[in-house]
């Protein structure tokens, strides 16, 4: 396979779950690899002096409620209904990101983000407990 689309990646984004199922679409209806690049969204905002949008927008004036609108009309357009925002978000991704990249040098992150994105964004699991994530 001579194409790949490269997904800069951190599980504690709700894009991250979001884009992922439309994309893996997108590439194998485009016979291209899909390969993750993790990196640490917290640590970015912090080097950047940057936040999350719904801390950074929080005093526009309907600025959070139409990112939701728009949120709301992807997960319906591409059949998204099972994601729920995680209980514990914003949660601490860097053990996460740790193993994400150990398996990206394995050769497996496609399959190790694959395998917990359900799990953290449809049933909430809580990604502190080493049991869960197991």
């Amino acid at each position: 396979m001579s194409k790949s689309v490269e997904l800069v990646f951190d599980f504690v984004s709700p894009n991250a779950y979001l884009v992922w199922w439309p994309l893996r679409e997108i590439c194998a209806r485009c016979d291209a690899e899909l390969v993750v690049a993790p990196v640490f969204l917290a640590g970015m905002h912090r080097i950047t002096g940057n936040a999350p949008p719904m801390i950074r927008d929080k005093d526009v004036r309907g600025k959070n409620e139409y990112a939701q609108l728009e949120m709301d009309r992807f997960i319906a357009k591409h059949g998204l209904t099972q994601y729920r925002l995680h209980p514990q978000f914003p949660f601490n991704s860097i053990t996460l990101q740790r193993m994400l990249v150990a398996a990206c040098e394995d050769g497996r992150g496609v399959q190790f983000a694959e395998g917990l994105l359900r799990p953290i964004w449809e049933d909430g699991i809580d990604v502190t407990d080493p049991q869960a994530l197991g």
